[in-house]
């Protein structure tokens, strides 16, 4: 008797509470909790997930300006949803949680976690690349906010959705406004100077590009974007010419040691050793085939013989830099991104040795990487074709040449032949 009236109490409290038109404590504090521990977490979950697989996918490009974000794989396009799970995920418990729990009476709204729903669903559709829904997600937030922590994050998310639809202006003028209002030690201060960075790199201004990212890189938490962000400053440090400041961000990378991905810690490595002009190639070499042995590094192998390539092309030993360029494209991690470096520089080496037809072989192979539709095929292939005439002839000047010497033989040798 007492466990039916038991269940019949549990039944009744849990009917009452699931209003969202009253203003009651047990009814708030319902949508709260079920809101929190339900939904809620299941779509951070999600969205944590998908997050996880996009950083761990995604492939660098080393030998250009790197990312400030990373927000599609290869082969995927801007103008299309994502393939990764997890966002659309997050994108369903988000909208649930404000369908369901959402207590806005009277103009307010009485379940504090809703703004957080709004948050996730904005960043849901922001990685799954459909920025229009992005941005009325953060709107909405903008102009019914009722936690201060929420409305800034969602106007510095509304800017770097504004940037991915190339209003790039509007969005510099409205963060650089948020910027002169932010406290110095602010956890979103990372945020906000990268999206800086990356709106003034869109409009090609480096310098103003490398004082945010730089900035972005200094106050940032997170170690792998803050060694992201030391990266691209020092890129742009690379590019504006002023090398001892970009050996000083590279450097600073290098000292988070096991704190980052090893990919940036290596490519740092390698960077430092090409930059630094006080030490000897022989000593430079040493450096970097200790990093060859190291166990850690197993995977990043392509990685070190392209940067020893580098360092011997640059001290005019290019027949062995060759030999590193090989060991690089025959390595089994080596990525995308690598191999066209590696071929390029393989191209560029027998060209330059006059061997077109290797050269020739060697577009062909670069050619086969890329996927039909890339407009990078279509560059390739004029490169091809204007080596055929070239290669053609030289062809004809070989086969000449070995009648030319069969004729001048006598007959013992030409029978010996």
């Amino acid at each position: 008797m007492q466990n039916k009236i038991f269940f019949l109490f549990v039944f009744f409290f849990t009917i009452i509470s699931c209003s969202t038109s009253k203003d009651r404590f047990l009814n708030r504090n319902y949508h709260k909790l079920t809101t929190k521990y339900n939904v809620l977490y299941n779509g951070k979950e999600a969205f944590n997930v998908g997050k996880k697989i996009l950083d761990n996918l995604y492939e660098d490009d080393f030998f250009s300006l790197i990312s400030v974000e990373p927000i599609f794989l290869r082969g995927e396009s801007i103008d299309n949803s994502t393939i990764i799970p997890g966002f659309q995920r997050a994108e369903e418990k988000s909208v649930k949680a404000i369908q369901k729990h959402s207590m806005n009476i009277k103009g307010y709204q009485k379940n504090p976690l809703i703004d957080d729903a709004y948050i996730l669903l904005g960043k849901a559709r922001y990685f799954d690349r459909r920025f229009f829904q992005a941005l009325e997600s953060f709107n909405y937030i903008i102009e019914n906010f009722s936690n201060p922590k929420n409305y800034l994050q969602a106007r510095i998310w509304r800017e770097k959705t504004n940037i991915r639809l190339n209003n790039n202006e509007l969005a510099i003028n409205n963060l650089k406004g948020i910027s002169e209002n932010l406290i110095k030690k602010s956890s979103f201060s990372g945020i906000l100077n990268a999206s800086l960075a990356q709106a003034f790199l869109n409009v090609k201004k480096l310098d103003s590009a490398k004082l945010f990212i730089k900035k972005a890189a200094i106050t940032e938490k997170n170690h792998n974007y803050k060694a992201r962000y030391f990266y691209l400053t020092g890129q742009l440090y690379e590019k504006l010419n002023k090398k001892d400041s970009a050996i000083w961000a590279y450097n600073k990378i290098r000292l988070l040691k096991r704190k980052i991905s090893r990919k940036y810690y290596i490519n740092s490595i390698i960077k430092l050793n090409i930059l630094d002009e006080n030490e000897d190639l022989e000593s430079k070499l040493n450096k970097l085939e200790k990093e060859l042995k190291n166990f850690q590094n197993r995977e990043f192998k392509h990685y070190l013989y392209s940067g020893i390539a580098k360092i011997l092309n640059k001290n005019g030993k290019d027949s062995l830099a060759n030999r590193y360029f090989m060991l690089s494209q025959n390595s089994s991690s080596v990525d995308f991104y690598t191999k066209i470096n590696n071929y390029n520089s393989l191209i560029d080496y027998n060209f330059k040795k006059g061997d077109f037809i290797n050269s020739g072989k060697y577009i062909d192979s670069l050619i086969s990487i890329y996927n039909p539709k890339e407009i990078e095929i279509r560059v390739l292939k004029r490169r091809k074709e204007s080596l055929l005439d070239v290669i053609r002839y030289e062809k004809i000047a070989y086969e000449t040449d070995s009648l030319i010497k069969l004729i001048n033989m006598n007959a013992k040798e030409r029978f010996s032949f």
